[in-house]
């Protein structure tokens, strides 16, 4: 048998694991925080859907856009003035327990003096478990004046890319060209001038390294291995080209960057059995093999 170069152990057998506790709580509002005449922020208790968004009202004060990142509720508003503001909200959380909310905070007329900056990138470069899209994000720290976008391209040899904004006016998308080469390092150039809703305004000029290897989508492969309770599922090449994710058993999914010359080893060990299959198999029988011997299989 051919050397096992690539090796991921999974061990699942359902009667054994304990389902998660359903949630049954609804969120809760911990505190609402105003920055500026425009900007105000509501953190809860737990990550919340975006759904929440939608039901918020603010008496007497119109909300232009918002956004949700976890726990926190992120507003851009028309002009505050100096009184109380009345809102409700219905709060969802993830499983969709809902709690309505009725509450006041005191706005402000205090200015944003502060420039806007760059703070994310998406696919992070380099990143382990980087998203494989062929569509990219940068997000800043706030809501811009989209009438100035800046310039995004990549080099070398590729001019700038189609891209647009996200309704949240915080996250520009932009899109990577389909003839990246996997041996070639690029960089993604953003830079141009910015300039927020309180018309503060900054210059950026960055540059991002990265490989296509962390953006390019992987070939995806599903089955299953009956009977049900399989504890490890090899994958097995000439090197090392992806990596498996077990799903409740007996499923299973493999992703790899290439599908050629890629066969499956799938054991129960526990009782000597073991079965053989291809990407082209969507179930894997195992038989019994009293000789199975399970070190051979590892060396």
């Amino acid at each position: 048998m051919r050397k096992v170069s690539l090796l991921i152990l999974l061990v699942s057998c359902a009667h054994k694991a304990l389902p998660p506790a359903p949630d049954f709580y609804p969120p809760e509002l911990d505190r609402i925080i105003v920055r500026d005449q425009n900007h105000l922020s509501m953190r809860f208790s737990e990550p919340i859907d975006t759904s929440s968004l939608d039901s918020l009202r603010i008496e007497g004060l119109g909300v232009i856009t918002g956004h949700i990142i976890g726990p926190e509720l992120y507003l851009l508003t028309e002009p505050m003035e100096d009184r109380n503001y009345q809102f409700t909200i219905i709060a969802r959380d993830r499983s969709q327990n809902r709690r309505l909310i009725r509450g006041r905070f005191k706005g402000t007329t205090r200015r944003d003096t502060f420039p806007p900056a760059l703070v994310e990138t998406r696919p992070i470069p380099f990143a382990t478990g980087a998203s494989r899209l062929l569509r990219g994000e940068v997000r800043f720290n706030e809501e811009l004046d989209t009438i100035l976008t800046p310039m995004i391209s990549l080099q070398p040899g590729t001019s700038r890319v189609e891209m647009g904004w996200r309704k949240d006016l915080v996250r520009l998308w932009f899109a990577f060209p389909e003839t990246l080469q996997k041996e070639e390092v690029y960089y993604l150039l953003i830079y141009g001038p910015i300039r927020d809703i309180a018309q503060n305004q900054a210059l950026i000029a960055q540059a991002f390294p990265f490989t296509p290897d962390t953006i390019l989508p992987l070939y995806e492969h599903r089955g299953r291995v009956e009977p049900a309770c399989t504890a490890i599922i090899v994958g097995r090449t000439d090197h090392i080209i992806g990596f498996a994710i077990n799903l409740p058993a007996p499923g299973f999914t493999i992703y790899l960057p290439e599908s050629v010359g890629v066969s499956i080893e799938a054991f129960a060990p526990t009782r000597s059995l073991h079965g053989t299959g291809s990407l082209t198999d969507t179930v894997i029988f195992l038989k019994p093999n009293p000789l199975l011997d399970l070190d051979r299989f590892l060396r």
